[in-house]
This record gives structure tokens, sequence and C-alpha cells, in this order.
């Protein structure tokens, strides 16, 4: 049957009319062994389809060059289409089409070429060039506030956010963490949301449409990391709070005078000669003494902003009252500001003195010019104050000055930030009276919920209102003679006059403020880069689903080929092509060097000038003289050192990480905001020792939110760098081996090095169910023609695979790159009843060793231990906890509490408890406790069991192993015993056999 296309048009599956004698080339791709950072897709070569009436009204006409431009096109070539390429009714590769051209040859017949795309390379393509900031994370807006932050730490990653410790260039130590310094302790506003990388990744996937299928992406390791806040202050976007923005200036009054106040000393010379008089401050004096008096009553006069529409000035929302000359704050959401005042004055100061204190030696005092902002809620009591009388709470200005303060000298000399003009401008008619013109603008300072005992810079409550008040202080006293102030606030008439108060609002995000997500994302990283580099991180490989469209299936490498199936494909072999063999290494590298992205903070720069290495990195040099390449693992994060504490005692657990500018050493603490690049922690709040605390706001607490490369700090199981650190910034109680390299990466470079991996290339003969049912994490067992290539059979795994569709035929012909690795390998001179069966010959050699497993004691060469036991002896694998070894080849699973070998290839299943095994060849099977064994060749399948000598319970043990097994052959009338740490399959039972599967994995 020929082969057939089927494309989904706007829901509507219609079928494309395929040349009968179109040969179709299929390539399959996940990943290359040659090139270890790359993950491949599967594609199609070009197909090219005939012009067919039935194809151009799939395509919609696209070539017919003369037809008008549609807009309600069915087909659309710029967006991906869903297709199905079938062989015999089987769909053998489901993917995405695309039009590439459609080919007009001189005959003027046409063709259509078209190329199908695996739904891997659809889901890069759906997420192209978009970055993280083009994902929606608006429902993880929240309040920034002090119970959302606390409530972060002990939730998961399902909140989103994570409120982290990390010390972004504060200089802290232990008495400012924990509130004892005289600093103020850790504010809300000092820590910053992190973020988790699930929830990113599931951004990436649901907006491109797609699902994936991953144990690993689903579990606690994977949800336990973030991505910390990296930018230079959490900010809202531009324009948020416009609705509170106003700018209001002083003008004309109506009588069309150039002023619109005028502040006169209301008193003459003979005001004073009853000796009495009031000091500013209001205490009674009388006497010579020379003091100050306010002009009227204390509290001065507000200054009358009431234009809000000419010129530069507006109120776009009535939060300006241009009749009693205040601001309100309309909004419920607290925000940044604050208020910039600019004012224009005319003013005389003129007094005289008596003389008889001319001959006392008395001078003139200053005479000053005094403008204060008020709020009318004190933000320390929270009450009303003083409004009512025309003052209010004062709002402090910058560097903490309250009183704005202009004045001049008996010698009339002004002091001050002021610009001081005569009055010499032919075209200025002068105010009356007034001779100095005086020029000064002040901005008070930002309202932004910083720490301060009297909580002066709380920001405005919604309904709060401001005002600015203006004062004239002159010099007063009975032995002046006479004196005529005046003081005059300019109206915008006046040649260059602009007395004016506006506000500013700050996009930076304040406590109690509502953070916008989107707009603290990282910046400038692309949704594919960020895939890729957890990709590169934990070795992922990534196959789409068969059965269910737009999915993928997600797997660290070594865990997706334990999910694979088993395949024999002994007679798909064509002996009649070229079989070529090559040693793995060969067609691999010398170094590979595993890296994240060089940073400039302090501690990088630091580690970097003292190692000439990247913090964390690994380099791995293979056993190849013939082979010069290097490779390179890097991904788009950079490393974060941690320190602990300073002041802190020798056995605190107060580590954190530090991205900061400066310091001095490699132990003191960094100081100094800077910028740093993306990074990838692993978050865990961490219980505090030796009654430490960490206070946030005045608040102890006994946990405190750690974060860092470490999954502990003191003790670690698992490190998000690729290698061990030549050194750290602090000592942990103990090192983990459990890098990513280690987890991730060196079985792959163990089998690339190993001397007995080979890749194979062969032809094969599939059918399209072969083809079909075809999975790239498929153990394939082939059984060579020992004529052809050394015999004997071996199991494979594929590492490319290029089919063939011959119209003419049911069989595609495939160019197939296999690899035979030593953990799928049948040893030669062992006859199995069925080639099905697998066995797993020194798995993992070399994996852990004295010096490499701080963990375990071991002696001995080739043994495997993953927990902290003793292991005396070869070729043992031990995978729990507090296990005593001694003797060669042993095997005991995850869990098993108690165990202890004395003897030569002994297995003890999964999930047990006190099992002692005195003897060789013994059995325990998963789930059993309280077992003692004195003896050889014995199975126990009870718990509570004591047995000695040959009291065996069977005689014959058919296969030992701890990989991954099929079963899928008929057994004779022997007792078979599968016994296994991996998992099996079984397709077909035994006739009068009794099968024993003796496993710790999945059956």
């Amino acid at each position: 049957m020929n082969a057939e296309l089927i494309v989904n048009v706007n829901g509507k599956l219609e079928y494309l009319d395929v040349d009968p004698n179109e040969v179709i080339d299929l390539i399959f791709n996940i990943a290359d062994i040659a090139e270890p950072t790359e993950r491949k897709t599967s594609y199609s070569k070009t197909i090219s389809l005939l012009d067919t009436a039935n194809n151009r009204r799939v395509f919609d006409f696209l070539n017919d060059f003369n037809a008008g431009v549609t807009f309600d096109r069915k087909f659309n070539p710029n967006k991906r289409v869903k297709a199905y390429l079938i062989k015999d009714s089987i769909e053998i590769f489901p993917g995405y089409l695309q039009l590439k051209e459609i080919v007009t040859f001189p005959n003027k017949t046409q063709r259509y070429e078209v190329v199908i795309y695996a739904d891997t390379e659809n889901f890069y393509s759906a997420i192209g060039d978009k970055e993280l900031t083009d994902l929606d994370f608006s429902d993880l807006n929240h309040t920034y506030s002090l119970a959302n932050v606390y409530d972060s730490w002990f939730d998961h990653y399902k909140r989103g956010y994570y409120y982290p410790f990390i010390d972004y260039g504060n200089g802290w130590n232990v008495n400012d963490i924990n509130g004892t310094s005289r600093r103020m302790s850790v504010r809300v506003t000092d820590l910053f949301p992190a973020l988790y990388v699930k929830t990113i990744l599931d951004k990436c996937f649901s907006s491109a449409g797609f699902t994936y299928q991953s144990d690993f992406l689903n579990s606690d390791k994977f949800y336990n990391l973030v991505i910390p806040y990296n930018g230079n202050g959490m900010t809202r976007k531009e324009g948020y709070r416009d609705d509170n923005l106003f700018r209001a200036a002083v003008r004309e009054n109506n009588s069309g005078t150039y002023y619109s106040q005028r502040l006169d000393n209301p008193y003459t010379s003979t005001a004073w000669t009853g000796g009495v008089y009031y000091w500013m401050g209001g205490s009674v004096y009388n006497g010579n003494s020379i003091g100050y008096l306010n002009k009227g009553d204390r509290q001065g006069e507000t200054i009358r902003f009431s234009d809000e529409v000419t010129g530069s000035n507006f109120d776009s929302n009535g939060v300006w009252n241009d009749g009693v000359y205040e601001y309100t704050c309309t909004s419920s959401d607290v925000f940044r500001q604050r208020f910039s005042i600019n004012l224009d004055l005319a003013t005389r100061f003129q007094f005289d003195l008596t003389e008889f204190a001319e001959s006392q030696g008395l001078t003139i005092a200053s005479a000053m010019i005094q403008v204060n902002v008020y709020r009318s809620i004190d933000p320390y009591t929270g009450t009303s104050t003083d409004w009512n009388n025309g003052r209010g709470a004062r709002v402090p200005g910058e560097n903490a000055i309250d009183d704005f303060i202009v004045w001049q000298d008996g010698t009339n000399n002004f002091g001050g930030n002021v610009e001081l003009n005569d009055f010499n401008d032919p075209a200025i008619t002068v105010p009356s009276h007034a001779s100095t013109r005086i020029k000064f603008s002040f901005n008070t300072d930002w309202l932004d919920g910083r720490p301060d005992f009297w909580n002066r810079y709380k920001p405005l409550q919604q309904g709060e209102k401001i005002r600015v008040v203006i004062r004239f202080r002159t010099p007063f006293a009975n032995h002046v003679s006479g004196f005529k102030n005046y003081l005059y606030v300019l109206g915008n008439q006046i040649s260059g006059a602009d007395t004016h108060i506006r506000n500013e609002i700050d996009t930076k995000v304040i406590e109690n403020q509502i953070i916008d997500y989107n707009n603290i994302l990282p910046q400038k990283v692309k949704q594919k880069d960020f895939i890729k580099s957890l990709c590169q991180m934990f070795n992922l490989y990534i196959e789409p689903d068969k059965e269910v469209k737009k999915m993928l299936r997600i797997e660290p490498r070594d865990d997706f080929y334990k999910k694979g199936g088993f395949k024999d494909w002994t007679t798909r072999v064509d002996y009649n092509k070229d079989i070529k063999m090559q040693v793995l290494g060969d067609v691999s590298y010398k170094d590979m060097l595993f890296s994240y992205k060089d940073d400039k903070d302090y501690y990088n720069s630091f580690y970097k000038s003292n190692t000439e290495d990247i913090y964390g990195q690994k380099l791995v040099t293979l056993e190849n003289d013939f082979v010069a390449d290097k490779k390179s693992v890097s991904v788009i994060f950079s490393p974060t050192p941690m320190v602990k504490a300073p002041k802190s005692n020798w056995n605190s657990n107060l580590v954190y990480p530090v991205i900061a500018k400066d310091g001095v050493g490699g132990n003191v603490t960094a100081t100094g905001k800077v910028e740093s690049n993306i990074r990838i922690l692993y978050r865990r709040p961490i219980t505090l020792q030796n009654s430490g605390y960490f206070n946030v706001n005045g608040i102890d607490y006994g946990i405190y939110p750690y974060a860092g490369h470490f999954d502990d700090p003191i003790a670690p199981t698992f490190d998000l760098n690729f290698g061990q650190c030549r050194f750290y910034f602090y000592s942990p109680n103990s090192y983990t081996l459990y890098n990513l390299f280690f987890s991730y990466y060196k079985k792959m470079l163990e089998e690339v090095s190993d001397v007995n991996s080979r890749l194979v290339t062969l032809t094969l003969r599939l059918t399209p169910n072969d083809l079909a049912s075809f999975r790239f994490n498929d153990k394939i067992y082939i059984e060579l023609n020992g004529d052809h290539i050394g015999g004997g059979g071996q199991y494979y795994k594929v590492n490319k695979l290029s089919a063939t569709i011959n119209p003419k035929t049911n069989i595609a012909e495939c160019t197939a790159e296999l690899i035979r690795t030593s953990d799928y390998t049948v040893p030669t001179g062992l006859q199995l009843s069925s080639p099905n069966a697998l066995m797993m010959v020194n798995p993992s050699p070399n994996v852990v060793s004295p010096t490499t497993n701080p963990n375990a004691i071991t002696t001995g060469t080739k043994n495997d231990v993953d927990g902290t036991s003793i292991v005396v002896g070869t070729n043992n694998k031990v995978s729990s906890d507090g296990a005593i070894v001694t003797g060669n080849g042993n095997i005991i699973s995850h869990n098993s509490n108690g165990a202890m070998i004395n003897g030569d290839n002994n297995i003890i299943g999964s999930n047990t408890t006190n099992v002692t095994l005195l003897g060789n060849n013994n059995v325990v099977i998963d789930g059993v406790s309280n077992v003692l064994v004195m003896g050889n060749d014995i199975t126990v399948r009870e718990s509570n069991t004591t047995i000695t000598a040959n009291d065996n319970s069977v005689d014959y043990i058919n296969l030992i192993d701890c990989g991954e097994d099929c079963v899928t052959e008929d057994f004779n009338d022997s007792v078979i015993n599968l016994i296994d740490c991996g998992e099996d399959q079984i397709v077909e039972k035994g006739l009068d056999s009794t099968v024993n599967l003796l496993d710790s994995g999945e059956v």
C-alpha cells in the first residue's frame, strides 16, 4: 500500500495526494552520542506532493499566482498543521507539516514541497524566540507583605514564588540578621521573591499548547528549584499610579497684580514699646534680648497653588483641590512618592536699631523665610494632627530636613540654596515695597516605608492630604526703632516666575504594595534557552509521545533508558549491506567541560581569580590518545557561592548566598549592589541551631528561608554545581559526591570511554509496525551472524535511525546507528533460554571508591555503594544505608535496613529488615524481615526465618541480574528464579515452571 499523508486543517482531516512513486525519507533523532550537548528532533526529508485538484483545494490555491489576496484562508502557510504519515494503515510518523515552497517546472507542472517535523521540533517552533517576559505571571501578583513572605517559606511550587534569604550587598552579619545590632533587622524590602522553575516550565509548555509527562519534572528535587530575583530593585510598570499625578502653580490674584500672596509685617515700631515680645518657641521674654516673631499666628499661611490647568500644570483625576490648596491620595494601593516645590518670592527686609542699642554693641539677627510640607495624618500615632489649624505632621525633606529656610543676615547677605536677583529688568513691574527676588526649590524625601522610629517615611494612605505652609520670621526687640518687611509669593504672570508644586511617583515596589510579577521577571532570557539549560543540567532526553498528541516525555538520560521496552530485531538485519563497528571512544571527544556562565559579582570573581575556574565547574578528560576534541556543557545560569553569617558561632547553620559588588579577601561579607546574571538554586526552609533566630521587621523566627546550590548547607546530599569546588567560602560538616555530573552524566561518559563500547552502523529492514512502535529508549536485541561480526547476541541503544519508505513495498530500509555499552551486555559463553533475558555484568564499574564517596567505607574495586555502608571486596552493589558486606558480587537493594553479608554472590531484595546471610549464592526476596541464613544456594520468601546448612528451597537459579529484564518465552520444567534490582516485563508465563521475581524495581 502507498504511503498516505493526512493533515488537520482547521479541525477537518484532509488527505493529501502522495506520488505513488515518491520515496519518503524519515530521520529519527533524540541525542547524538558524538554531540552530547545537542538535543535532536525527528523529521522527514522533503516530500514532493503532486499538483492535483485535491491538493490545490487543501492548500487553498496558494499555487495560483493570479489569485487575489484573501483574508479567510483555511490553510495558512505560516501556521503549523498537524500531520500523520501512514503506511499500511499504520501511523508511522505523527508530526506537523510545513509547506516549504511551490515549484513550477518548465513543462508548467507544479509540486508542493513539504516537510514533517516531530512534536519536539514543533514545540521549539511554537515558543520561537519568545522570552520569559512574554509569559503571563499575573496570577502570582501579591501584596509585598510580611505575611506573604512568611507563608511562602512553607508552601510548595504551586504557590509560584518563594522568598529566600539572599544578601544582595547589604553586608549583613549575624547580629543584623537576628536583630540585635544597632542597625535595623532584615526588612521585608530586603527579601525578593524567587520563582519556581517548575512554574516557569509549566507556563512555557501551556503557552505553546503542549504538555509533558515526566517523573523527574514531578519529583521533589525539581519541585524545590527556584530562580532568585536578579534585578536592580523591583518595579511596577511605567505609568503605574499616574492617576495620582498632578502639577499646580501660583497665579495672579483677582485684582490682577503680579503676585498671589503678600505677607506683610503687620506691626510698627510702636508695637514694641511695652518691652514684651514672643520668641518663636512661644516663650515670653522681656528686657534687652532680641527674638523672632512669626508673621501673624504661628502656623503661617498655606501657599495658594490654584492653577492646575495652564501650561505644564495638570490634574487629570482631581487629586489637587484648587480651593483649599491640598493634595488628596486617592489610591487604596500604597506607592512610593515625593513632592517637589519651586518658589519664586519678592521681599524686602528693613529694620533699624535705636541709638541706645547701637551704643550697647547689639546687632540685628537674621530674618528668615520658612516653608514646611504637612500631611494630615501623623504616621507615628495614626491620628490627625493640627490639620484643622492649618498645619499637620511634617513631611521630612531630603537629608531628613523638616524646615526649608532661606535667610538674610544683618549685612543684607542672603544664605541658603537660593538665587538672588535685584529687580533691574525694566520689563518687570516690581511689586510694591519689594527690592529683592528670591528663587529656591526643594524636594521632600521619598515616602516609601523605610525603617524609622517615628515612621516618618510611611507612604500616604488613601484619603490622606498634603499642604505647603510658608512663614516669614522677622527680628524685633524693644531696641528696634522701626522696620517694614514684606514677602510676596510671585504668580505666573511675573516674567520667568514659576511657583509650583508637583508630585513624583516612583515605580519601585515598596512594602505592602502589590507586586506586578510580570515586571520583575529575569530580562532577555529566551524560553528555549531556559529549557535547553535545564536539559543540559539534568541531561534530559525529550521524545514525543506517540499516543497523546502534543505531549513530550522528558526524563534524565539514565531514567529515560530504564523506562524503555525490549525489542528483538535480529531478523531485521540486512546482511547484504555493510556492517561497521567502531570503538565508541573514536567518535567522541577528549575533554568535556561542564560549567555555569561566568558572572562578575565579588565571590564569583574572587574564586575565578584564585583558581582560573568558574565556581562549580567540572572538567572530565577521557582516556583516548586519538581524539583531541573538547565539548562543553554550558547553561545560561551563573553559579552562586554561599557564606556563613559573619560573627556567628562555629556551629551555626545560618548559610546563605551573597550577590554583591565589593569585598576584602574571600571570607568577608561583600557589600554593594551589583547587576547579576540569572541564577538557579535549591530552596528549603531550615530550622536554626543553637537557639538562633532570623529577625524580619523586628519579629523573630526560628527558621530561615534557605536557598543555595546544596540541598542542605551543612550536611548536603545533593549539589546543583557540576563538580566539587576547589574551595568554598565556608565549611559544611560534610560534602556530597552527588552533583550534576555524578548524578546525570557519569554513567554516560563511562559508557563512551569504556573500551568495550561500540558504535555499530548497519542496515535494517523494518515494517510499518516496527516504526510505529519504536521508542528511542527501547533496548534492541540483535544476534549478529558470527561470520559477519564476531557473533553473539547483544542489546543496543539506538543513536540514530534513518528510514526510507518505499511505496512499492511494506518494508522500510533503515540505516541505524546502534550503541553497545557495558550495561546492556550479554557476556560471551552464557547460554540463555531467551534472547530477551538481559544480564548486567559489572554495572557502573568504579562508581564509588574510598576517595570519592565520603559516606561509605570501601576496599577493593568495582564496588557501587550508594549509602553509608562498609564494603570489603569487589563487584558489590549496595543501594541502602548501614549495610556491612564482606565478599564479592553481592547485591543489596534499596531500603534494606540492617543488612549484613559474609560471602559471595548473595542478593537481598528491597524493603527488607534485619537480614543476615552467611554463605554464597543466597537470595532473600523483597519485603521480608528477620532472616538468618547460614549456608549456600538458599532462597528465603518469608519473614522470621532461620535456615542453616542445606535446607534449600530451590535447586537452580537461572538468572542473576541487576539490570532490566523481559521474559517473553516459555521455559521448560525447571524452576526459574529471576533475581533483579531493576525493572521487568513478563510477556508470557512459563508452562509448568515456577517463575519467582525477586525484584526491587517494577514488574
